[in-house]
Parts: C-alpha cells; structure tokens; sequence
C-alpha cells in the first residue's frame, strides 16, 4: 500500500477504463482486474468509484483479496473518511438504455 486518498478521489475513477473501489478501508485499483473477475466485470463496475465493502463481505470470504488481487490494492482511505457517505456521481451517460442512464444491458432486467 501506498497512498492516502480520499472518497471524492475515489470517485473519480467510475468507469471500466478507470476503476477504483473501497473495500474495508483499502483503495483498490481493479481496472485490470475486471477481465478476471470470476464473478464478471459488472458486479464491480456497479460499484466504481464508491465503496463496495458491504456487498462485497456477504459474498467473499476476508482473505480474498490478499490471495487473488492483491496487487490491485494501491493504499488506505484517509483518515476519517470512512463514515463519510460517497460523492454523488453523475449518471453514466446512456449506453443503449431506453432512458437516460440506463445501461443497456440492465434495461431487459429492470423493463426500461
């Protein structure tokens, strides 16, 4: 780990080019993790850029990220940012959606 980086800096890497999350306090850049995810890349995308700690601990045993992608962790939250709630991202612009936002391959699953 190396660096201490805030919520709004993490926020500013929300996409799959650019992807970072919080987990438990650590900053992780997955950008090139997101191909090998067993899971696919969408369940990691859905939180990019915010702190995916609470859906990611039901479904992932605590070592996981030290066995498989710890390369991905590039440092810590600052100091007291944990309890701070994440920046309000813009919407992702449409992606072939039938409404501004949506993502066009969640737009047969939410009907819009």
């Amino acid at each position: 780990m190396s660096g201490s980086y805030t919520k709004a800096e993490v926020a500013q890497h929300n996409s799959k080019q650019d992807c970072w999350v919080v987990l438990n306090g650590q900053v992780l850049n997955v950008t090139n993790f997101l191909k090998d995810h067993p899971g696919g890349e969408l369940s990691i995308i859905t939180f990019a850029g915010k702190d995916a700690s609470s859906e990611f601990n039901m479904i992932h045993p605590p070592d996981v990220i030290q066995k498989y992608a710890k390369d991905t962790v590039i440092g810590s939250l600052a100091p007291g940012e944990e309890d701070k709630p994440d920046p309000v991202q813009e919407k992702p612009k449409s992606s072939g959606g039938s409404e501004p936002g949506c993502f066009a391959c969640l737009g047969s699953l939410c009907g819009k």
